[in-house]
């Protein structure tokens, strides 16, 4: 098994950005925090996951990458689009999962 590093675009920060923000509207900046971190935690396992799991070939997933991959984290409620690119894993976005279509 090989472990690649994973790599947060500019993008994919932000966005994980605007999802503790939500969350600080609806609760506190402390559970916000919390929450990013366990997303963040939860992606960062794609650094030794990443070949284990199948290529995609849903077109929805694929307009992201021709190689993209899916991985769901915190009990599915997320959907991490991502490719692998020598020794790196990529992530090209995060969705609500149920967005994501097969």
């Amino acid at each position: 098994m090989k472990e690649r590093q994973v790599i947060l675009p500019l993008s994919v920060r932000e966005y994980l950005g605007e999802i503790a923000d939500y969350i600080i509207e609806l609760s506190t900046h402390d559970h916000a925090l919390r929450y990013v971190h366990e997303l963040v935690s939860e992606i960062n396992h794609l650094s030794y996951l990443a070949d284990s799991l199948p290529a995609s070939d849903s077109p929805f997933v694929l307009k992201y990458h021709e190689k993209a991959k899916r991985f769901n984290i915190q009990h599915g409620v997320w959907c991490v689009i991502f490719h692998i690119d020598g020794d790196f894993v990529i992530i090209d976005c995060i969705l609500p999962a149920k967005l994501v279509t097969s």
